[in-house]
């Protein structure tokens, strides 16, 4: 069993959040 395939996925996708998110602020930002 291998928890840290999962766990990486779950990495992933909030990784995949925090940078839309932060491209958003970003867009915000420059205005």
């Amino acid at each position: 069993k291998k928890p840290s395939e999962h766990q990486t996925e779950k990495i992933l996708t909030g990784i995949q959040q925090i940078g839309r998110e932060l491209s958003e602020i970003n867009l915000i930002y420059k205005r």
